[in-house]
């Protein structure tokens, strides 16, 4: 079960979180504590959430026996610290169904979905997709043109807000043939 760190300064900077899901501050990048950037950088005008002014840029309070004992210290200092209950896992694509032109899919994860891509029967490295559309759970995107009477393999993938991609997801189909149009002939 995870530790919530409060304070020393800011009670409600979940600074661990991205701006998505970051209860204050949320212009700050990912990883900085509110009092780090006001302590060396003025923001907020030095001051913490309730207006004090920040005297160290702390952004996790330790425990004592942490402090002295475990790490050894004799004074502030810096510490890396790795909050192990963040999710670290990608999303799951699954359901993908395919219309013609378009396509969509369900999407699940512990965390936010922040964005979604798809490729045509070729894969590369995430984010070099073609981005889709997500509302929710669910992934939408209109495909290129197909050419008739082929098989596709449609691969989708989606990222959430820690910017963990997850596994390619993959369906295939094939393109059905127009029936040719008929002409009538008046004689």
């Amino acid at each position: 079960m995870p530790v919530w760190d409060i304070g020393p300064w800011n009670t409600h900077d979940d600074y661990w979180n991205p701006a998505i899901i970051r209860e204050t501050f949320k212009d700050l990048p990912r990883g900085k504590p509110e009092a780090e950037a006001a302590f060396f950088e003025g923001y907020n005008g030095g001051l913490d959430e309730r207006g004090r002014v920040v005297r160290t840029p702390a952004g996790i309070d330790l425990a004592d026996g942490t402090f002295w004992i475990d790490l050894g210290l004799t004074n502030n200092d810096f510490v890396e610290v790795e909050y192990l209950w963040l999710d670290s896992e990608g999303p799951l694509v699954t359901n993908i169904v395919v219309q013609p032109g378009t396509f969509n899919a369900h999407v699940s994860d512990a965390s936010p979905i922040d964005a979604a891509e798809f490729f045509v029967d070729t894969t590369g490295e995430p984010g070099t997709g073609t981005p889709a559309t997500v509302a929710g759970n669910v992934i939408t995107a209109t495909l290129p043109p197909l050419p008739a009477g082929t098989t596709h393999t449609i691969f989708v993938r989606a990222r959430d807000a820690y910017d963990n991609w997850g596994a390619l997801a993959s369906t295939t189909i094939t393109v059905d043939r127009v029936p040719s149009k008929r002409r009538a002939v008046r004689r």
